[in-house]
């Protein structure tokens, strides 16, 4: 992502979309979902240290918080996306 001309470059948007559960998923495949999430979210976080690279990784960074906070799969948290943008935190 550090070479993408824009900072909501279409390789972070695919990434991002990438994390996001799909309805009739299945469990596994959901919880893989969320391990990817939580994988991106601590490459974006580590890179965000590096000046030149901080508003390009901060952009992916708020794109992954907003779509994991809308999202809130239900199933998983009980509807509460904030939990969930908060369990990738955790997961690694």
């Amino acid at each position: 992502m550090r070479f993408e001309r824009s900072d909501k470059s279409r390789l972070s948007q695919f990434l991002v979309q990438r994390c996001m559960p799909v309805l009739g998923m299945g469990a596994f495949d959901a919880l893989t979902n969320i391990e990817f999430s939580s994988f991106l979210r601590w490459y974006v976080v580590v890179e965000l240290h590096v000046p030149a690279y901080t508003k390009c990784f901060y952009c992916t960074y708020e794109m992954l918080e907003e779509n994991m906070i809308k999202l809130g799969m239900g199933a998983f948290d009980g509807g509460d996306g904030f939990k969930l943008w908060h369990m990738t935190y955790v997961l690694v």
